[in-house]
């Protein structure tokens, strides 16, 4: 009965506005008392292409691109039922859209709406056009959040055991705190790189390491006193780790060619790797199940919505 007054209210709709070939051309979708045209359609995409833009380039962004836009209209449909179910519902969002603006300017810092506005349209953004997205964001997330109501839970237990399965994927990197002396072999030429080795590993032996590198480690280390700061084993390139790597806390490394002269590391400390504790990631895992459960609600929520509602498809060849 449903489907039947929506289809009604379509035709006489085109009846109205002199439906013909060149509006259909323009219409891609119709959803329940919406559509969705092809002017909208190309917009989403130019937006689409302007955001990717922003992160990628050449064939990868290309690559992307081709296949979110290849699922576009379909979430346009699924946005289209949402925003018709919210109706239904008497779902809006007036009393939210200013709250959400101020926590939004406050998680970003930024102190004024016309300081917003310059960032937006920096982005290509009108701040009405965010505002409009934005509050059909609110509205589509009220929808789903009362359809889905106490029916996604987390258990305590499932945290537990999604901890003890996948310990590896809390495990946190070693951290090295590295000190290094640095000579650039183009200020030593000839025998004066092997002279000035040989007197450095002297002065190490009565002097401390700091010293020595403030007195003949090249900039930027003769500044920092030979502090190279703490890294993270994956934040190391494949010379500094394999020397560090045979050092013990306090330890220094022989002398080893690196780019363009010389260097001597010392093991100021290192903070082995280990598994992150349960009460430290609990919240951490249930984001994550909790994200994978509402996934999977919404999927059968909205094709439980295409099923009852009105969804016809004028157009859908390669826009």
């Amino acid at each position: 009965m449903i489907k039947k007054r929506i289809l009604l209210t379509v035709l006489l709709l085109f009846t109205i506005v002199g439906f013909s070939q060149e509006i259909a051309d323009k219409i891609l979708a119709v959803v329940n008392d919406e559509i969705i045209t092809l002017y909208d359609y190309q917009s989403r995409a130019a937006e689409l292409y302007k955001f990717l833009s922003q992160s990628l380039r050449g064939e990868k962004l290309q690559k992307i691109y081709e296949k979110q836009k290849s699922q576009l209209l379909d979430m346009m449909i699924e946005e289209k039922l949402l925003i018709s179910k919210a109706k239904e519902l008497d779902i809006n969002a007036d009393a939210d859209i200013d709250l959400y603006i101020e926590n939004i300017k406050k998680q970003n810092k930024i102190e004024s709406d016309e300081k917003l506005k310059k960032i937006l349209s920096k982005g290509g953004l009108t701040y009405e056009d965010w505002k409009k997205n934005l509050k059909k964001q609110i509205i589509q997330q009220k929808v789903i959040q009362k359809a889905m109501g106490d029916k996604v839970k987390i258990e305590n237990t499932a945290l537990m055991d999604y901890y003890n399965k996948h310990k590896e994927e809390f495990r946190k990197e070693a951290e090295y705190e590295i000190m290094a002396i640095y000579l650039l072999e183009s200020d030593y030429p000839g025998d004066q790189i092997k002279n000035i080795k040989d007197k450095i590993d002297k002065e190490l032996q009565r002097k401390e390491f700091s010293k020595v590198a403030a007195e003949f480690s090249s900039e930027p280390l003769k500044s920092k006193k030979g502090n190279l700061g703490i890294f993270k084993k994956s934040e190391l390139d494949s010379v500094i780790l394999n020397s560090v790597k045979k050092l013990k806390k306090g330890e220094i490394s022989k002398w080893i060619q690196y780019k363009e002269g010389w260097i001597k590391i010392k093991l100021k400390d290192l903070k082995k790797s280990k598994i992150i504790p349960f009460k430290d990631v609990q919240d951490k895992i249930y984001e994550k199940l909790y994200k994978i459960k509402r996934e999977k609600f919404l999927k059968q929520y909205v094709k439980k919505l295409k099923k009852e509602g009105y969804i016809k498809i004028y157009n859908n060849k390669k826009q």
